[in-house]
């Protein structure tokens, strides 16, 4: 059954609340693989609510927070969603998330475009987090997935064959960085935070996606990223405003992510890149900060 974008513009997804707490946001960050280093003064505060000044929350926390679920596995989208990919996740911040509270998420697909058989197509979801008691707007995500086996349903309109090439990064070597080592069982970890597509826990399903095992989650590469762009630049995470990060390839448990970042505590560029395979996982991704 091909895609049929006016129903996935159309689909209801459910509003979701959920309320958090410390421990949480520091099981958060351990699934991320924080702190590599356990008497680090700059990484135990994301992980220890004794640690001076309190827990320190990752604003990419808020990509977990009252998540939809995995909707589009739903069989009445008839999507072929094992090979459905994160292809990108943005964040723009009103508000930091303290170290507990409780949300309310309202979430609609924006944007739904072909980019032809054998390519895929391209589905926008927009997630709001707002105060569960004032209403008050925490941020505005925005998720890009790539449904690769559910293109050309529009065949009598022109692919659009750049979508999924992420602008390149600066041509010059990066004004610093940051290493981080994911654990073996980061996606076993990190799908206890929010999303459960086996895609990242089951071989067989990994396989049937086309990888030799388990791939890690978008959101997780994309808190990786977020630590590493603060870690490098030596910023507080309540000075991120905003954060766009566009995956360009699969991580695996295990891999090493350099965070390479050009640009300073205003605004930067910054990717990921995995030395074992020579693979940049995020280009053209950016952040800014207050």
């Amino acid at each position: 059954m091909p895609l049929d974008p006016a129903q996935l513009l159309g689909w209801p997804i459910s509003p979701v609340e959920q309320a958090w707490s410390e421990r949480d946001a520091a099981f958060y960050a351990l699934a991320l693989g924080l702190p590599a280093d356990p008497l680090s003064p700059d990484d135990l505060p994301y992980v220890y609510e004794g640690a001076a000044g309190g827990l320190r929350v990752l604003p990419t926390f808020a990509t977990v927070l009252a998540d939809p679920g995995f909707w589009l596995s739903d069989p009445r989208l008839g999507l072929d969603w094992p090979r459905m990919l994160h292809a990108g996740q943005s964040i723009v911040i009103h508000r930091p998330l303290a170290s507990s509270g409780s949300v309310r998420s309202s979430s609609r697909v924006v944007e739904v475009r072909d980019d032809a058989a054998g390519r895929g197509a391209w589905v926008v979801t927009e997630r709001e987090l707002r105060d569960a008691d004032d209403g008050l707007l925490y941020c505005v995500l925005r998720q890009t997935s790539l449904l690769r086996g559910d293109g050309g349903f529009d065949p009598a309109k022109e692919a659009l064959k750049t979508a999924a090439r992420a602008p390149s990064g600066p041509r010059r070597a990066p004004d610093c960085f940051h290493d981080h080592q994911t654990p073996l069982q980061a996606a076993l970890l990190f799908r206890l935070c929010a999303d459960m597509n086996p895609l990242h826990a089951d071989p067989a399903v990994a396989a049937s996606a086309g990888y030799d095992r388990p791939i890690l989650h978008g959101m997780a590469t994309c808190g990786v990223a977020c630590h590493g762009v603060l870690a490098a630049l030596r910023m507080q995470p309540a000075a991120l405003e905003k954060f766009d990060a566009r995956f360009t390839a699969p991580v695996f448990p295990g891999d090493l992510l350099r965070t390479r970042v050009w640009g300073d505590a205003q605004a930067c560029e910054f990717d990921v890149w995995v030395a074992a395979r020579d693979a940049v996982v995020l280009r053209g991704s950016a952040a800014a900060f207050q």
